[in-house]
């Protein structure tokens, strides 16, 4: 395909290298839509409003990440991974496979970490059923006097999603912006997580996606290897997503 003298201006002007934005210009098809996402999550254009971080910062500190609130301020785009893990394990958590319905159990999830040095290993994990969860992890493993579990090689500290202050029947403006709150930091945190387990075709999690995405290629492109990657994220499925627009 021949370059395209206005996909390379386009590069440029998010921030692209010169060799990156001659990597834009051959793309075609959804090639283009992650090269693009990749861009715009480095580029730091996205960017909220000072009091809505604060409100932010606000809700993430009670649940005791490991995680510096300037980091919090400094948005989306990141140099350095925050020192934790998440897990997303979606309401009505099953995998449809023909006709039958089976539930993914949470050694699933688990199972994609690592045998880490790291002890506790800290797992965010969002979830609508807390107390489903909780009691599988007290199955799989044996509780310390730290409140950590040995599950496997790794021993974790869980931490659960943030509260939501409004219940969804309240439609008031006040409720609307609380859960709006909630759902920033919650892709603050799925963006900006050292790795993640989860669903990221539908909803929040295409935006996450495109926030984990990164670019690959060098100065060549030769086509055979995809120019962008996901930032050490395990897809595990859940209910079946409707289509998505590429790249998103």
């Amino acid at each position: 395909q021949r370059p395209s003298p206005v996909a390379h201006d386009w590069a440029l002007r998010l921030g692209a290298k010169p060799e990156e934005a001659n990597v834009f210009s051959q793309l075609s098809g959804e090639q283009i839509w992650d090269y693009l996402g990749a861009l715009v999550a480095r580029s730091d254009l996205l960017r909220f409003q000072t009091w809505i971080l604060g409100d932010v910062v606000r809700l993430i500190a009670p649940s005791y990440l490991p995680v510096n609130h300037k980091d919090i301020h400094k948005g989306v785009y990141k140099k350095k991974a925050w020192r934790f893990d998440a897990i997303q394990v979606p309401r009505g958590d099953e995998l449809l496979s023909g006709s039958k319905t089976e539930h993914i159990p949470l050694d699933h999830y688990l199972s994609h970490f690592k045998c880490s040095d790291e002890s506790p290993q800290t797992v965010f994990i969002t979830t609508r059923d807390r107390k489903a969860v909780m009691k599988e992890i007290t199955t799989l493993g044996q509780k310390n006097g730290r409140g950590q579990y040995k599950i496997g090689c790794n021993t974790f500290r869980f931490r659960f999603y943030l509260p939501v202050t409004h219940p969804p029947t309240d439609t008031s403006c006040a409720a609307r912006y609380s859960r709006t709150v909630t759902d920033i930091s919650r892709f603050l945190i799925f963006s900006n997580v050292r790795s993640l387990v989860g669903d990221v075709d539908s909803g929040w999690g295409r935006l996450v996606r495109t926030f984990r995405l990164k670019l690959t290629s060098g100065e060549k492109y030769d086509g055979d290897k995809s120019p962008v990657s996901l930032t050490s994220t395990k897809v595990v499925p859940g209910p079946m997503p409707p289509a998505r627009v590429p790249g998103l």
